[in-house]
């Protein structure tokens, strides 16, 4: 939740007669702060985001105007707004110009207003804008992070018009995701929210765990499925999976001890782990191909790009080994569960795996 430059725009352009001329398609942008500027080298200490504000004290001609412009675009300055009538008495079209392409935001003031007033405004609201989006993030993230959930954070986000019947995403992933409305961090992930109409499928160069919370009490639940979603987006190496597409992992997930994973898993795969490390094979694939792939010799044979009668032979190896035929679809079942049971404490607790003999 910011304000946009637009909304002060559009609240304060008859009060301080401010014209725009140029940027229309950057008007949405978020505004951060209003700077007023009349050195042109102090472009440097912007943080991105600022309305700056320049009487033209030092600006003496067209190129140095031009100048000054293109350093606040580098710099991701939100806008720029000339106070005309007594250093700038005529705009350049070559400035008009160059806020158009670059999608900068131009605007005139008269002389005669005062710029202390509207920075005045603008700053204020700002601040309280600031100071209630720290009140509506510190709601979240007491319903993100504990349970169960926390009354007055509730309150607190009804008051500010966040419905708990309303469908909210919620995601997990190593980066934050620029486009979340809100961004918390924790334990090494950022949870992103995304108030109802705001998410998008927009590709990131990273992936993340996506699921969907439709009560806000349900806040800690979500933040889990998130979670939950993000680590099997790891396992599969995929950009982004949804928690309503994770399948068996979620009886997995829903297994908290450690222990209890171990019991279910080492003595089915350990066989066949200790003999892949001590004859260099990889009998642990070829099986986990070969179940999932419905007992198939031929589609396993396909993959692995191996002569069927190879593949044939290696399973039989495989079955002698483990003194399991696979003929039963609970034994099947078992051996399935274990094999995602590896992956997730692959990427928890690798340490279970090492050191088989």
């Amino acid at each position: 939740m910011s304000y946009s430059l637009h909304y002060f725009i559009r609240k304060t352009s008859t009060r301080y007669q401010l014209t725009q001329l140029a940027g229309n398609a950057g008007l949405h942008a978020d505004i951060s702060w209003v700077y007023l500027m009349e050195d042109i080298e102090n472009t440097d200490f912007l943080r991105g985001g600022e309305l700056v504000i320049t009487t033209g004290m030092s600006i003496h001609s067209e190129q140095t105007l031009l100048a000054f412009a293109a350093s606040l675009k580098r710099k991701q300055a939100c806008g720029l707004l000339l106070n005309v009538g007594h250093y700038i008495t005529k705009i350049p079209l070559s400035l008009i110009s160059y806020c158009d392409e670059n999608s900068l935001p131009l605007f005139t003031m008269p002389w005669k207003i005062h710029i202390a007033d509207l920075m005045e405004q603008y700053c204020n609201e700002i601040t309280i804008q600031r100071n209630i989006r720290s009140q509506i993030e510190s709601a979240f993230e007491k319903l993100l992070f504990s349970s169960p959930a926390d009354e007055s954070a509730l309150a607190l986000l009804a008051r500010y018009g966040c419905q708990t019947g309303d469908t909210y995403h919620i995601t997990a992933s190593r980066d934050p995701i620029p486009s979340a409305t809100h961004s918390l961090p924790m334990n090494d992930l950022y949870y992103g929210i995304f108030f109802p109409g705001e998410f998008s499928d927009t590709p990131h160069p990273f992936s993340y765990g996506i699921t969907v919370c439709n009560d806000l009490s349900s806040l800690y639940t979500a933040h889990r499925q998130a979670y939950e979603a993000y680590l099997v987006s790891r396992i599969k190496n995929q950009p982004v999976v949804s928690y309503e597409e994770i399948g068996l992992y979620r009886t997995v997930f829903s297994i908290p001890d450690t222990s209890s994973l171990i019991a279910l898993s080492m003595p089915l795969l350990r066989p066949l782990l200790s003999y892949d490390k001590k004859h260099h094979t990889d009998y642990f694939s070829l099986l986990r191909l070969y179940l999932e792939h419905g007992k198939s010799v031929q589609a396993a044979a396909k993959v692995v790009y191996t002569h069927r009668n190879t593949v044939n032979y290696r399973i039989g190896k495989i079955k002698e080994l483990l003194a399991a035929d696979f003929d039963s679809l609970a034994q099947c079942c078992e051996y399935e569960l274990a094999f995602h049971i590896y992956d997730v404490l692959s990427a928890t607790a690798p340490e279970v795996w090492e050191n088989l003999s």
